[in-house]
Formats: structure tokens, sequence, C-alpha cells
């Protein structure tokens, strides 16, 4: 804003106009200076507001970053540097073998500062492979929900968990859809859409989902979600996958009861190296019930 201003002044100067026009333009400067400041200030007040919700998704391929090393502390700093209050993570080893036996939802907890669940798809190398949810926010309670399969392809899973926000319950739902083009993939994809909208709109409260869905914005199983949910980016195509020179966008972030929230602001982080998957984050307002 101090550039608009210097801007201004400069153009007076180089015209010579005269004085009174000179106190006008001041004045506008001014005005404009003030007009910008104080949005600021309200933007900055509406991201730190106890009902403002910063959602991530974040596949996080089981912490083994692209270098092919394993490294928690790696992926719990991009967490933190993005400084969501939620966190719903795909592709989470609960003390597998190749995870060194760790409780990745519990170590990635301790390392942000956050509460944690995790949610098991499948038994994997002496362990568990699912999902989890990270928050800021108190935990009231969750459910973890195994979705249906074709033969021939992976069991998958939505983990449901239930957060006190302010005076407010609300639902984050983390999934990690069937991969794949294949004919079976797509069917499967949209048995596991269908099942999760039953649960959903069974459900009392506001919902966010989030997750890898494997599916692109003009794909059967995303536009059968945007058919009764609202998807918080307002750019749909912009990539998430893979983490270095991105292509394809298969990672979301959408509302259920869209009316209680506004979005205020959605961001791809710019992170190649932790994962194959770029995060994703929304920043969004919960409305009150009036």
């Amino acid at each position: 804003m101090t550039c608009k201003i210097d801007s201004l002044m400069i153009y007076i100067k180089k015209r010579k106009i005269n004085m009174k026009l000179k106190k006008i333009v001041f004045v506008f400067a001014v005005i404009l200076f003030v007009s910008e400041h104080a949005r600021a200030i309200q933007k900055n007040k509406n991201t730190n507001d106890k009902d403002t919700l910063k959602v991530m998704s974040f596949n996080i391929r089981h912490c083994t970053n692209k270098d092919g090393k394993l490294n928690m502390q790696r992926t719990a700093e991009a967490i933190t540097h993005a400084g969501p209050n939620i966190v719903l993570l795909q592709e989470v080893d609960n003390k597998t073998g190749r995870s060194e036996g760790k409780d990745q939802a519990a170590e990635l907890g301790k390392l942000t500062g956050m509460e944690h669940v995790f949610g098991k798809a499948i038994n994997f190398n002496g362990g568990e492979y699912g999902v989890a949810v990270l928050s800021k926010f108190p935990i009231v309670k969750s459910k973890n929900i195994l979705l249906p399969y074709k033969q021939g392809t992976e069991q998958r899973t939505a983990l449901w968990v239930a957060l006190k926000v302010g005076k407010d319950t609300l639902t984050v739902v983390t999934t990690h859809l069937e991969s794949g083009r294949e004919a079976i993939d797509f069917e499967t994809r949209l048995l596991q859409v269908k099942d999760i909208k039953e649960q959903i709109l069974a459900h009392p409260h506001p919902v966010i989902l989030g997750g890898d869905l494997n599916s692109h914005p003009d794909f059967p199983g995303f536009l059968f979600l945007k058919s009764f949910m609202k998807p918080s980016d307002k750019e749909p195509y912009t990539p998430t996958y893979p983490g270095i020179d991105p292509w394809v966008k298969i990672d979301y972030i959408l509302m259920y009861k869209p009316e209680r929230f506004t979005v205020l602001d959605y961001e791809v982080v710019d992170n190649e190296l932790v994962s194959d998957h770029r995060p994703i984050i929304s920043t969004l307002l919960l409305k009150e019930v009036k």
C-alpha cells in the first residue's frame, strides 16, 4: 500500500498538479490505505477466529519422502509450517515393518501438537495401513467405516471424526478411494462414494470430506460427490499430483451443508519433496446456527 501512495505522489510532482488537486489526491490515497488496512485486519481476524477452520488434506505416502527415505519429522514440519488446525491424512502406516514399527498418526500428533485418530483399511507388512485425522479442536468421537469394494480391488475406508468447534459439533471425514482407470476401478469408486453419500445424508451435523479421491474433476466418482456436496476450491482443475510437476487433480476438500460455511481461502501447497501428492488447504468459517 505504501508503494501505491508513493506512486501517486510521484505522479503529482511530475504533472505539476495544482495544490488543491494535490490535497484531493492525497486524501484519496489515505482513504485507500485505511480501507486496505482495515480489510487486512478483518481477514487476519477471520483466520484467527475460534470458528475458523484451516483444513488440510494430505496423502503423506506413509512419510516416505521423495528422496525415498522415511522421515516423519519432515512430514510433521510440512504440516506445522502450513498451519492447519484440522488435518485429513491418507496412506498412513500403523506399526508396519516399512515404517520401523511406528504409530505414524500418534507420532505426527505429538510432533504437531494435535490430537489424533487412526482408521485402519487393511493389514499390511506386520501392521496396519489406512487414514488418520489430526486436530487442534477436541475430538468428541470417531468411527471407522469400511467401504465396499469389488474383487480385484483394495479394501478402503472412511474415518469419521466428530470435533467440538466452539459451540458446534463438526464432523470431518478422511478417505482414500480406489485408484486406477480400468472399468472395475470406476465401478468400485462409484460404490464407495454412494456408500459415503448414504452416511452423510443421514448425518445431523455439518460435514467436511477430504482426501485422495483418485478421481479427475470430470470423472464419475468426483461428479457424484459434487452432486450433493460443495467443493471448497475456486479453481477446480488446479493439479495436486504428482508432487513434482503436478498435472492432475485428485485431492479434494468438500462441504456438506455448505450454507454453514464461508470459504475464506484455498491453496495447493507448493511442497514437492515431502510426498508424491501436494497438500491442499481450505480455510473455512463455520457459521453459527441462527
